[in-house]
């Protein structure tokens, strides 16, 4: 009686173990077709070129937020003053 619960324990252990076996079988070989595919290594360097970008574009507006601020506040001024010499 208990060998046969063992047995039937072990089947599906080994039932389990080989779909576990499938899947990463599976896994490994999607991931291999991705990594070979040029199209999407196409798509993947232009999403890191425009990450780049944008990073550098918001890294260069926070430097800069203070002189554009300055520059627009100085022109607000002159204009100002010229519309109330007018």
């Amino acid at each position: 009686m208990w060998g046969t619960q063992i047995k039937f324990k072990l089947e599906i252990h080994k039932n389990m173990f080989s779909k576990l076996q499938d899947s990463a079988l599976k896994l490994y070989v999607a991931s291999q077709t991705l990594i070979s595919d040029e199209k999407g290594q196409d798509l993947i360097e232009y999403a890191v070129l425009c990450a780049l970008v944008a990073g550098v574009a918001i890294a260069a507006t926070t430097t800069l937020s203070g002189v554009i601020t300055n520059v627009f506040t100085t022109m607000g001024t002159k204009v100002n003053a010229a519309v109330n010499a007018a």
